[in-house]
């Protein structure tokens, strides 16, 4: 009796998927040499036979990354204390750059001031400008939450010094 093949389609035999994994391998590997920028590069090695064997190639990226991690660890460490040097009454905090913003109501001002709370001076040097240029201060509040500090500051705009 002849056997009949369905119309199935057939599935790869294991040689072909086999085949087919390695050179999957293969381009994942030399995309990972692409990456990972090395002295010794692929396709030298140190007995100049000219190939680096896979387990070689990826021992050595292992170890470029695992180095490229801990670079990573003393750089971070180096700027951290190099903020606490430049102001360490911040204790490695950033400081936010301050934020202003104006509302105008006839002869009212309404002034937002959003610092760190390490900016006391730009509130006060606020305060002096707003009075330098005529306004008379009628209020001033705060309010802290974390290293952020909201100023309001309500004042009077004098006639004279109106457009």
């Amino acid at each position: 009796m002849e056997r009949r093949s369905h119309s199935l389609p057939s599935r790869p035999d294991r040689k072909t998927m086999e085949k087919n994994r390695r050179n999957q391998m293969k381009a994942l590997i030399s995309d990972l040499n692409a990456i990972v920028q090395r002295p010794n590069s692929p396709g030298q090695s140190s007995a100049g036979n000219g190939v680096v064997p896979m387990p070689d190639q990826l021992e050595g990226a292992t170890r470029y990354i695992q180095g490229l991690q801990i670079r990573i660890e003393r750089l971070k460490k180096k700027k951290q204390s190099l903020l606490i040097q430049r102001d360490p009454d911040t204790r490695g905090r950033v400081s936010m750059a301050p934020k202003v913003e104006i509302q105008r109501m006839g002869t009212s001002l309404e002034v937002t001031l959003i610092t760190s709370s390490d900016s006391q001076l730009m509130f006060k040097e606020t305060l002096r400008v707003l009075e330098e240029e005529g306004a008379e201060i009628l209020n001033a509040t705060y309010s802290s939450s974390g290293g952020t500090i909201l100023h309001s500051i309500h004042c009077e705009v004098r006639k004279q010094f109106l457009p």
